[in-house]
């Protein structure tokens, strides 16, 4: 995360998470950076700052975490791809962490390697969602997905969402999480962010948010974040019908229905090509 007198902002992974912190960093001196993708203490809750996050189009957001994981990067791609636990230690959650470390044996490490081996194959990249979407595999996602109630009807991406920016998560690992109307209402009372940034308009966004934060923008600076361009993007197509058929397009839409409806995500048009 990144830390200013004024800010917090929380890296939910990808998001854009990467270039808004580099901009942060241009517009703000003595901004430092602890952790990554980490929730927030609460010394910071109580410190008076103002939280910020990012989102992204969840069609766009499985496309990017698939695509990254194909070039053998990311913390999702490492658990998948390996043995050990993650989201977990056995000190604090002792339990959680036995659970996981029993699944492990189980868990299909070479299907996981295949479906990541070749980012131009849309096959492979609706094997992987299919396998993201199984509840016999969502151990495998690891960072607590799989001891949360969420996992039986929400996506790895909801999760993500919650579990960073909620005040307190204790609630998505109990019973009382069963359908969306339960996550929104543990968002509305949990959710701690002043302003979020959206991925597909992240400096149209961000300069907004820094203008009501009280941060100058002459017109280098207003110029630098309107030109700057993207980090860590990967080599995958950008036209999200490349990858998607009707059914893997339902998919995401069913468990992640909570994220399109908050934040008004249109689920996207097939081309011609793939049937529609």
């Amino acid at each position: 995360m990144y830390i200013s007198d004024r800010l917090v902002y929380l890296e939910l992974e990808k998001t854009g998470s990467t270039h808004v912190i580099r901009m942060l960093r241009k517009l703000e001196e003595g901004g430092v950076i602890e952790g990554k993708h980490n929730r927030a203490s609460l010394e910071l809750l109580k410190s008076g700052r103002a939280m910020m996050g990012s989102i992204r189009n969840p069609w766009d957001w499985y496309v990017s975490q698939w695509g990254f994981g194909c070039e053998s990067q990311g913390g999702l791609f490492l658990r998948q791809t390996g043995m050990g636990i993650s989201g977990y230690g056995m000190r604090e959650h002792p339990y959680f962490a036995l659970r996981s470390i029993l699944h492990q044996p189980w868990k299909p490490i070479k299907q996981w390697q295949y479906v990541y081996e070749d980012i131009k194959d849309p096959e492979r990249f609706r094997l992987w969602l299919a396998m993201m979407f199984d509840p016999a595999r969502k151990q495998d996602i690891g960072n607590g997905y799989g001891h949360s109630n969420l996992s039986v009807f929400a996506g790895y991406f909801t999760y993500s969402y919650l579990y960073l920016y909620s005040r307190n998560i204790a609630g998505l690992y109990d019973s009382s999480m069963r359908h969306e109307g339960d996550v929104c209402v543990f968002d509305q009372q949990q959710n701690m962010l002043d302003y979020i940034i959206r991925n597909e308009c992240l400096d149209e966004d961000l300069i907004q948010a820094v203008g009501k934060l009280g941060i100058v923008l002459d017109d280098e600076k207003y110029a630098m974040l309107s030109t700057a361009f993207r980090t860590n993007e990967s080599a995958r197509e950008r036209d999200l019908s490349f990858y998607y058929d009707q059914h893997s397009l339902d998919l995401v839409a069913e468990r992640e229905s909570f994220i399109i409806a908050k934040y008004a995500y249109e689920k996207p048009l097939l081309s011609v090509e793939n049937g529609c």
